[in-house]
């Protein structure tokens, strides 16, 4: 449906009802908190509501690999309305991603450029040597010649 039709908004308004009374009944679902932020990116919501539904995704999923990559780019729209220690666990989250599934590197930092965030990915990395060199020989091959 496209962003402009005017049946669009009380969809996702419905779909936001019903994505909060299941996580009224089940707040451990990582899925449904993703999808939570997705709605209210969609409705237009205040950033910092659709960090507080990234973070709950990633408290009740960290490792719900199918979430990764998605969330991650949330973060990555996202990072300036993350609050207290939520920068440290989005931080964690990445490095966790980038050491357990190397095929995920390459979309990691394609995302991150994509979106202007190179600080997010970067700072998750930088205490580790060996995925700091990885990430700067990544940089530097897709970088155009």
């Amino acid at each position: 449906m496209s962003p402009n039709d005017p049946a669009r908004r009380p969809l996702l308004e419905t779909s936001k009802a019903h994505l909060v009374a299941g996580l009224t009944d089940n707040p451990a679902n990582g899925t449904a908190w993703y999808r939570l932020a997705q709605v209210r990116q969609s409705l237009g919501a205040p950033p910092r509501e659709i960090a507080v539904a990234l973070m709950q995704s990633l408290d009740m999923a960290p490792s719900m690999r199918s979430l990764w990559l998605a969330r991650a780019q949330g973060f990555y729209m996202f990072a300036y309305a993350l609050q207290d220690d939520e920068p440290l666990a989005v931080r964690s989250q990445l490095r966790t991603i980038w050491k357990t599934d190397p095929s995920l590197r390459q979309p990691l930092l394609r995302t991150a450029v994509a979106l202007g965030n190179m600080q997010l990915l970067s700072s998750a990395l930088e205490s580790d040597a060996e995925a700091k060199a990885e990430l700067q020989k990544l940089m530097r091959s897709a970088a155009p010649k």
